[in-house]
């Protein structure tokens, strides 16, 4: 099975990263609503009205007591609702402050935490076909995904100024999460292929299990240390059938077989746990 080797710059895709994010707001800010607006009404109190004027918000009158318990007798926050007021008691206001943050950072958790990490995308991103990974092609996962949202509170002051300063000079297209979080925003076809970008990230390696890379092949699960020599009777076929030169070799000091690639110029180790092909460890 061969790997399709992109030309060109996987990351640069500004332009569906602003609408994911967009996308995500709006239902992020759809949800928080729809989950607090029914406990803010059910908070609301009640009275006569013409008992406080809520335009002006002056003071209650003298002999009206809109709450008699031991908080308060004024509101926070009243309206007028036709022959009523409605309110919130002062006091209980930051109950509901606490709610409302409370759900706001919670679906987004969901959302770019959870969501995100376990399957590289937020709902935005899954909408616009973008996906989360690491340097080695993998998706991000929950930690770094963390990562990059409480790192994004910083990209995002000043209307987002840093982050999107950043994903557009930045080489990777990277805002100040991907870099702390070693992670990049590419197409959904991108995953599981390292993304090549010049000046951050080295050759490109088949990951997740799946070897073979135009010349590459992986040795065979009986083999034998020494079984394998460039260019020898034994060397394993390329994708084309044809003999490879560079075939893989055991490698006794590092007790695994290791392998040349010639369009990358480098060598490469097998990953016998993995299956795949890794940089050879220096």
């Amino acid at each position: 099975m061969t790997y399709a080797q992109h030309t060109a710059d996987p990351t640069n895709v500004v332009g569906r990263r602003i609408g994911a994010y967009a996308i995500d707001v709006v239902l992020m800010v759809a949800l928080t609503a729809a989950a607090i607006v029914p406990i803010f009404l059910s908070a609301l109190e009640t009275a006569p009205a013409g008992t406080f004027d809520c335009g002006t918000n002056s003071s209650f009158n003298n002999d009206t007591t809109f709450d008699e318990s031991p908080r308060t007798n004024e509101p926070s926050f009243c309206f007028e609702d036709n022959d009523r007021v409605r309110y919130i008691p002062v006091g209980d206001e930051n109950s509901m402050t606490a709610s409302f943050y409370g759900i706001a950072l919670g679906i987004q958790a969901l959302n770019l935490v959870v969501l995100q990490g376990l399957t590289g995308a937020s709902l935005g991103k899954l909408m616009v076909g973008l996906r989360v990974i690491r340097q080695d092609g993998r998706k991000a996962g929950i930690g770094w995904a963390a990562l990059r949202w409480v790192l994004l509170f910083i990209d995002s002051i000043c209307f987002f100024l840093p982050g999107i300063i950043l994903v557009f000079v930045t080489k990777g297209h990277r805002r100040l999460g991907d870099m702390a979080a070693s992670s990049f925003v590419v197409r959904k076809e991108s995953v599981g292929t390292q993304p090549q970008v010049p000046g951050v990230t080295g050759p490109s390696w088949p990951v997740g299990g799946q070897p073979g890379y135009q010349g590459w092949v992986s040795p065979p699960t009986n083999a034998q240390p020494g079984t394998w020599a460039p260019g020898g009777t034994n060397a394993p076929a390329d994708q084309s059938g044809a003999s490879s030169p560079d075939g893989p070799t055991w490698d006794a000091d590092r007790n695994a077989y290791i392998q040349y690639d010639r369009d990358r110029g480098a060598w490469g180790q097998w990953d016998d746990e993995a299956k795949t092909w890794r940089p050879i460890d220096q």
